[in-house]
């Protein structure tokens, strides 16, 4: 979610508030024009894979994932700013962006115009875009390696 976020805040104009939604007890930002994201999904994309460093005694599992995000732009500009989302997911640019977090756009729709009645029964702009991402996360555990092993054949009896 840092790593989308991050993208969000480089291509949306300034000002745009970006904020992880389904918190509790936080209020809807003040600012005119905002995006919340919601994690929707995760999904096995490979089998794992085992890395080891002898040295340090440490195992790495990991596995390629994709991880759904749900994401909703609001306000008088939310139908151009989900426009420049959608667009530049799926551009290099996108994939440029987040590689140094070590995550992949892998697609994103076009986006559903989905109007929000607030508390005051009054219509607010809302398109909601639903992207996902392969991140390759893992998993680190102390582990055991020989430093040296020593090796001796046993004659057999025949």
């Amino acid at each position: 979610m840092i790593a989308v976020r991050a993208f969000l805040l480089d291509v949306l104009p300034t000002g745009v508030e970006v904020v992880q939604s389904q918190q509790n007890r936080v209020p809807q930002p003040v600012s005119e024009s905002f995006v919340t994201m919601a994690p929707t999904s995760r999904r096995q994309l490979s089998a794992s894979y085992r890395e080891g460093d002898a040295t340090a005694g440490t195992l790495a599992v990991g596995r390629s994932t994709g991880i759904g995000v749900q994401i909703d732009v609001y306000g008088v500009a939310a139908t151009d700013n989900a426009q420049v989302i959608a667009t530049l997911l799926r551009d290099d640019y996108g994939c440029r962006f987040l590689a140094p977090y070590n995550v992949q756009p892998l697609y994103c729709d076009d986006g559903s115009q989905m109007p929000l009645v607030n508390g005051e029964q009054q219509y607010e702009q809302r398109w909601m875009l639903r992207a996902m991402f392969q991140a390759n996360p893992y998993v680190s555990t102390p582990a055991a390696f020989p430093a040296k092993v020593d090796v001796e054949t046993i004659q057999a009896d025949r």
